[in-house]
């Protein structure tokens, strides 16, 4: 595997030093020559060596493309090695250091090249030789013909009507519930939170590399009106976090995942009066972990 490693770094190093726009740290995301996408000469060395690093990461999008469209397509579709386009790629240590952040977009195709879809997938490269995705986001779908709808999975709609709170909290979800301009009757306070303890057997279950779902709902209310305004599915396969985010906003009859990013570990701080989780990769800090709830113990309904 470190053989592997090595390799892809030393093609997208070269590759780097090929690409005519160029600093230090950065090859900038901006069309080149007035294309869409920077495309080296056919034939090329610098065409052989892009070639040859997304020929080795290969596996790791193709995950990643995998964990997305299992939710919605009986076949999981296929990315072409060749058919990988570099958006921006960065060495954020410098000049001819070994650890690059690379974004791409792929097109993922299912039978006879029927594309699915188009996605941005944002991958670090070590130099210690880990290779890890951290973010696939979804930019847009491709409407499959009417002969392969049938590989379209049957499921229910996440809407407001199909999510209420009710429903989420009988469901088993872990529910915030935040108030506008009135606290609740129930906890004299701006927030109600149920199922919390969803959370905690997640991270026991991290720890003990055991995989387990869990569905995170955020509501707001105002003036009688309660509607979801976050909401997230994490699943742990008992190597890595899948934190699934939902777009929620664009169209409120169905909410669909926009964007995956992939973690290590939850961690929990208690307060005296508040409780804070976050969630973080391995190579994070605490401080630097992102916020995935926090609220006042008073809230807490059960």
């Amino acid at each position: 595997m470190k053989k592997i490693i090595i390799i892809i770094l030393m093609s997208i190093s070269l590759v780097c030093d090929q690409l005519p726009v160029y600093n230090a740290y950065a090859l900038e995301n901006k069309p080149l020559k007035n294309e869409k996408f920077y495309k080296p000469i056919e034939k090329s060395r610098e065409e052989l060596y892009q070639d040859i690093f997304f020929s080795l990461l290969s596996p790791y999008i193709q995950k990643s493309v995998e964990d997305y469209y299992k939710k919605f397509l009986t076949d999981i579709p296929t990315v072409d090695p060749w058919n990988i386009d570099i958006l921006s790629v960065e060495r954020p240590n410098g000049y001819r250091t070994f650890l690059f952040v690379l974004k791409v977009q792929v097109t993922p195709y299912v039978g006879p090249h029927l594309d699915v879809g188009v996605d941005h997938l944002t991958i670090t490269i070590h130099g210690t030789g880990n290779v890890e995705v951290n973010r696939f986001e979804h930019i847009r779908d491709s409407e499959l013909p009417p002969y392969y709808q049938n590989i379209i999975k049957k499921s229910v709609t996440l809407n407001n009507k199909s999510l209420d709170f009710e429903k989420a909290i009988k469901q088993g979800n872990v529910v915030e519930i935040s108030f506008f301009n009135v606290s609740s009757a129930k906890t004299q306070y701006y927030t109600e939170i149920y199922n919390i303890h969803k959370l905690d057997d997640l991270i026991k279950n991290i720890k003990d590399r055991k995989p387990t779902k869990i569905r995170i709902v955020k509501y707001a209310r105002e003036h009688e009106i309660t509607w979801v305004n976050k909401l997230y599915d994490l699943e742990y396969t008992g190597e890595k976090i899948i934190d699934t985010v939902y777009d929620v906003y664009s169209n409120p009859n169905a909410f669909i995942p926009s964007t995956i990013y992939y973690f290590d570990q939850i961690i929990k701080k208690d307060y005296p009066n508040d409780i804070w989780y976050g969630i973080c990769t391995k190579t994070d800090k605490e401080d630097d972990c992102a916020t995935l709830i926090s609220f006042k113990k008073s809230s807490v309904i059960n």
